[in-house]
């Protein structure tokens, strides 16, 4: 039998890859295309038995920075320190995917995964993330979330840590590895302005009046905006989905990585749509009890059903 998926990010890469530890012929199609220097996640504790299973383990943890605290002010005037947001897993790494994509391309591809660059075939999992086509369900606010890469020894000792802090109608966010401190400012989609000068001009403002652990180079920088949604697919017929085509969850829960890998590794079996129901029920009401205690506008950042 052969498996072919569409979509050679993570996700696709580990149902790949764990189809050909089952001795199935397995073919990844996508063109390869790398993140950006500095474009860091978590990639929580909970990956461990995925990263195992998959035998990545020792290759990802080699090169990852491990996490070691998530900081955060989100419903009160002081600072606490915790083991996660929305995760019961716990902290895990921090990974840059610049290097965590082709790292686990090229496993896949030890393993046995043909990979190929993208063509006409019919597919058998569909990995293409967020965007691909169907009916979805919403699990929390549409969001825009806007990034910029500094230096990191701007991060003022926050190497190796995570860091989260609500303001009005949204929330900063920052994490810094060997080489780079990123920061964030999350917000509702609705309250986002178009246009690439109007974004700078809001991420100056807001950065202008940001937390006091936000360098001052930040508010001179041009930030990235990518829109984020946490949705499960409602697409049941055609090829099973996997990671972002499946279920994306915003950024608060620093799982989304961890879902790519495990989704990766269930996806062929039987119970997997249970199993992402169960998983998009559980981050649903997590994010909305966490919304609700940094009294964000209920309107804005109540879930869809």
């Amino acid at each position: 039998m052969t498996v072919i998926v569409r979509g050679d990010g993570p996700a696709g890469a580990s149902a790949a890859a764990a189809a050909a530890r089952q001795g199935l012929d397995a073919v990844l199609l996508g063109h390869g295309r790398v993140a950006p220097p500095g474009t860091l996640e978590v990639l929580d504790a909970r990956a461990t038995s995925a990263l195992l299973a998959l035998g990545w383990y020792d290759a990802v943890v080699s090169r990852a920075l491990p996490c070691h605290a998530v900081v955060v002010r989100w419903d009160g005037d002081d600072y606490l320190q915790r083991t996660s947001l929305l995760t019961p897993g716990g902290l895990g790494w921090i990974v840059d995917r610049a290097w965590f994509d082709p790292l686990v391309r090229a496993r896949a591809e030890a393993d046995g995964v043909r990979q190929v660059d993208a063509a006409d075939a019919p597919v058998t999992i569909l990995a293409a993330g967020k965007h691909s086509p169907g009916e979805r369900r919403s699990l929390g606010p549409d969001l825009v979330t806007l990034t910029a890469a500094l230096p990191t020894g701007a991060g003022r000792g926050l190497r190796g840590r995570l860091v989260v802090e609500a303001v009005e109608g949204g929330w900063w966010s920052a994490v810094a590895d060997e080489a780079t401190y990123a920061v964030s400012l999350t917000l509702p989609r609705a309250s986002a302005p178009r246009g690439t000068s109007a974004l700078r001009a809001l991420w100056q403002q807001a950065s202008r009046q940001g937390p006091a652990w936000l360098p001052h180079e930040a508010e001179r920088l041009m930030p990235r905006a990518r829109p984020v949604r946490s949705q499960l697919s409602r697409s049941t017929d055609g090829p099973r989905r996997v990671g972002d085509a499946a279920l994306s969850v915003d950024p608060l829960s620093g799982h989304g990585l961890t879902l790519a890998l495990e989704g990766g590794l269930r996806c062929l079996a039987d119970g997997y749509q249970q199993w992402l129901v169960q998983q998009a029920d559980q981050h649903a009401a997590a994010g909305e009890a966490l919304y609700a205690q940094a009294g964000f506008d209920h309107s804005l950042w109540t879930p869809l059903t």
